[in-house]
């Protein structure tokens, strides 16, 4: 059976699955499954579980496309661990197949790409389409199929470039079975079988993964903020023989799925409903259009023994912030209202900043204030760096900013914080490492660049720097020219005059001669000018900045 939660509170919805789990169950050893949308979201439903019981164990925490994939798998022959059309590894079996001329030089409009790109420009393609592959399994599974037929799609007003696009990507899915099924040696290929799966979302294949997956414990799918109709096909087959809960976020108590922004002009025509549907809260209709997807999905999906229970709690109206959320839950205009503010009421607050390092800056002193104002308060309402939530729309820009910011603070401003969602690599010092390198070498490698890669605390180790070395040796390049290339050789591969002038090869010989040469020589030696006072101990730091440059070059 299909269970629904609908709240417009995080917390509610929390408590809602801790007391779903954690019981006792026939068997000691299976585990409660709990689908999350990200790893910031199981961390603090880890919390809270481990608060409410006293220890959170026993629990499987894992992502929708994952547990789906392995209840498809339970019924596929030879199925790996891994999905084959997991991007991550689809992204790699294209970037071998964008290598292979024969197929390639047939389409003009991927040869072009491909004949003016580097490696790293055919992987961030082949990462490219196979998200766009992923997202033609989710959508548009038939269209696979038919292309796997060795049939096109027919498209309504389809353009020259969108049918010539069509041919190689049909032509590139074809490849990817066949390649799949040789690697596997089996002509019947895991994708070819998740596939046949995936376009028969009320067939006999899925009555067979429920049925297995049916031994197992209630599944608990937890505030996502969307699902793909196919996805929601699938959980609908499989609860019919298991029980499965959706913890849904909704902000709003009643029906605005209908609901059309003034501003939004829809690609498609929208049915009479929406169009005369009452006025509601702006930013429903503004901001909310991916919750508004989602909620007429599950609204309209016909899905049989459905329960579906309310938990909403209105906010209290005595600030700002709890006027306007009251009304978001009850899908009102506060425009049409007169509110009215009292002087100490801070609940929202806009700070417009010259740049995003400012931002950040003033984050960090406002919430340094905030923790002092709260400090007296009693334990239950004390602030504490746990309860603050900061969200940004470009997390790869602000991500060092806030290391830079609130990394670096004094003791006595430290505020303890984490920064979730980053990529793998960036979280990853080794791999940070190698993509920072192979960056490095792959374009112009400026001084700068290099200097940055020579910081990361793994490779000073290598070369054995500490920080006061690293600050001498980031003044001795500075004062020496460096300005980027590795030597001539390296600027004539971008097509520049090949000469040694301000590259790190120039540099180290000016660095040499500073070294080499009397304090007092300040005469051009061999067409080149003495840098660097490096003498006596320093004369280390200057050898393992020699080391690391011809560690570069070779």
């Amino acid at each position: 059976m299909l269970k629904i939660h609908y709240s417009n509170r995080f917390e509610t919805l929390a408590t809602l699955l801790c007391s779903s789990v954690g019981g006792v169950h026939e068997n000691a050893f299976t585990a409660d499954t709990v689908i999350v949308p990200s790893a910031a979201v199981r961390r603090r439903l880890t919390l809270d579980i481990a608060t409410t019981h006293g220890i959170c164990a026993n629990v499987q925490f894992s992502t929708l496309n994952r547990w789906l994939w392995s209840c498809m798998a339970t019924t596929l022959t030879d199925a790996p661990d891994q999905s084959p059309l997991d991007p991550s590894r689809l992204s790699w079996a294209i970037y071998a197949e964008f290598g292979e001329p024969d197929w390639v030089d047939a389409h003009p409009r991927l040869t072009r790409y491909l004949s003016e790109a580097d490696e790293l420009m055919r992987f961030e393609l082949a990462g490219h389409i196979a998200r766009l592959f992923d997202q033609y399994i989710t959508y548009r599974a038939d269209w696979l199929e038919v292309w796997a037929d060795g049939r096109l799609i027919e498209l309504e007003q389809a353009s020259d470039e969108a049918l010539a696009d069509q041919i190689w990507q049909a032509e590139l899915w074809r490849r990817l079975i066949k390649r799949t099924a040789a690697a596997d040696s089996n002509p019947d290929s895991p994708i070819s079988q998740a596939l046949a799966l995936l376009n028969t979302p009320d067939g006999e294949a899925l009555t067979d993964i429920a049925l297995v997956t049916g031994s197992a414990l209630p599944i608990h799918v937890f505030c996502l903020p969307s699902m793909a109709p196919l996805q929601l096909s699938l959980l609908k087959a499989i609860a019919q023989h298991i029980d499965i809960t959706l913890y849904v976020l909704n902000p709003c108590s009643i029906q605005w799925y209908s609901s059309v922004d003034d501003n939004y002009k829809p690609a498609t025509p929208v049915s009479d409903e929406a169009v005369n549907a009452p006025d509601t809260n702006p930013l429903l209709t503004g901001w909310g259009r991916q919750t508004q997807t989602y909620l007429q999905l599950l609204s309209q999906s016909g899905v049989m023994d459905v329960n579906t229970h309310d938990s909403y709690q209105k906010p209290a109206q005595v600030t700002l912030l709890g006027k306007l959320q009251r009304s978001i839950l009850e899908a009102q205009d506060l425009r049409s209202t007169k509110v009215v503010l009292a002087a100490d009421d801070r609940s929202i607050e806009v700070h417009l900043c010259h740049s995003l390092t400012r931002e950040f800056e003033a984050l960090h002193d406002w919430l340094l204030s905030l923790f002092a104002e709260h400090a007296d308060s009693d334990e239950q309402q004390a602030l504490r760096p746990e309860d603050v939530l900061v969200v940004t729309p470009n997390l790869e820009e602000a991500a060092p900013v806030v290391n830079a910011i609130f990394g670096t603070a004094t003791a006595s401003r430290m505020i303890p914080y984490a920064i979730t969602g980053n990529a793998a690599s960036e979280t990853n010092p080794v791999a940070r490492v190698l993509l920072e390198l192979l960056a490095l070498l792959g374009y112009r490698c400026t001084a700068s660049a290099a200097f940055g890669l020579l910081q990361q605390p793994m490779v000073a180790r290598r070369f054995g720097l500490d920080s006061e070395q690293l600050a001498q040796a980031q003044s001795w390049l500075r004062d020496s020219g460096a300005r980027w290339a590795l030597d001539a050789s390296h600027r004539a591969d971008v097509g520049v005059p090949a000469h040694e002038s301000h590259t790190l090869t120039d540099a180290l010989e000016r660095l040499y001669l500073g070294y080499a040469l009397p304090s007092q020589h300040d005469a051009p030696f061999n067409e080149r000018l003495p840098s660097g006072d490096a003498e006596g101990s320093t004369a280390e730091a200057l050898g393992a900045l020699a080391t690391y440059f011809r560690t570069l070059l070779e």
